[in-house]
């Protein structure tokens, strides 16, 4: 499953909310081998302005979350916050990476009113690379998230000594 080159919780033109009243991405039950973005503008998915959650993995297996903005503006400097966490990883799921170490594969997480990224207790395995957290897509802007940056209780890799990795 790839999820791709939409706006969620957006108009067409990424810069106004209408938000979804829960989640902009629920992945639920079993969903696996999913990819969420892509490494191009045009695979790049705006999931901003919804009540909840940009991307809430619940009982799901994902291989990657890349080159999304989520909780920015179609241009990445403008804050258009999802309610809660960007994104959100229970216990029960998987993802093996958030980002990248290129600037195609990076995702925008800020603006939200809770945590950006939020690894839950249970989670392993996960590597967080490469994103703008709490920054515009032009890595200047300030556009913090409400509460952390990136909260993680598990067994997780956030960021790396490789050319690309910091957050």
């Amino acid at each position: 499953v790839t999820i791709s080159g939409n706006c969620i919780g957006t108009d067409a033109t990424g810069d106004t909310a209408i938000p979804n009243n829960h989640y902009g991405i629920n992945l639920f039950q079993n969903a696996a081998n999913v990819v969420i973005g892509g490494n191009s503008t045009q695979e790049r998915n705006i999931i901003s302005g919804n009540d909840e959650v940009g991307i809430y993995l619940n009982d799901s297996s994902v291989d990657s979350i890349i080159g999304n903005y989520i909780g920015v503006n179609v241009d990445g400097v403008v804050a258009l916050g999802n309610g809660g966490t960007g994104i959100y990883v229970s216990s029960d799921s998987s993802v093996s990476d958030i980002g990248g170490v290129t600037s195609g594969a990076r995702n925008v997480v800020s603006g939200n009113g809770a945590s950006g990224i939020n690894l839950q207790l249970g989670t392993s395995g996960v590597s967080v690379r490469g994103n703008y957290v709490g920054l515009g897509a032009d890595g200047v802007t300030d556009l913090g998230n409400t509460e952390y940056g990136v909260f993680t209780q598990g067994d997780n890799t956030i960021g790396g000594t490789m050319a690309g990795a910091r957050n």
